[in-house]
């Protein structure tokens, strides 16, 4: 046999329910945030497409370095393709994990707060290193707003409110 109730109160577990723990709001910043990381990782992949149609410069400066060497144009071909590639791929595995972080960080997941701070560096140094110039500090720029907006104090509060409610 069940308890009546009072018609005018909503049943216990309804979203009605005034025991019911409120919905967690997710901060602007934090919003910011995410929208940052997508950027970079947007930034991340146009970086790598660009750089792949520099091809032929990257030939032409392994041409000049390999004077006095013995290496021939088959190989250097080969080699500038190969490099190509393996930054198309790491930028394209690079720039999924980001955002795969990063909508997984809206939802206020400690680890992906930890994880998207430890991208960062690898994303600091494409930039220094692979990026062209016209995208590189734009990149660095963009990850730096993205970190420090997550450790801003409502983004801070937000994870641990999460992390309380279970």
């Amino acid at each position: 046999m069940t308890t009546p109730h009072d018609p005018d109160e909503p049943p216990p577990g309804s979203r009605a329910d005034s025991s019911a723990e409120p919905a967690l709001t997710r901060p602007r910043e934090l919003t910011l945030s995410f929208w940052l990381w997508l950027t970079a990782a947007g930034l991340l992949l146009v970086s790598s497409l660009f750089l792949v149609t520099q091809r032929d410069a990257l030939v032409e400066s392994a041409r000049q370095a390999n004077r006095g060497r013995d290496f021939t144009e088959d190989q250097l071909q080969a080699g500038a393709t190969g490099l190509l590639m393996i930054v198309l791929i790491g930028a394209l595995v690079v720039g999924g994990l980001i955002v795969f972080f990063a909508i997984k960080s809206r939802t206020g997941r400690g680890w992906t707060r930890i994880a998207l701070t430890v991208m960062a560096p690898v994303v600091f140094l494409y930039g220094m290193f692979l990026a062209m110039p016209e995208f590189s500090l734009v990149i660095t720029l963009v990850v730096a707003a993205a970190v420090v907006t997550m450790y801003l104090p409502a983004s801070k509060a937000y994870f641990d409110a999460v992390k309380e409610a279970g």
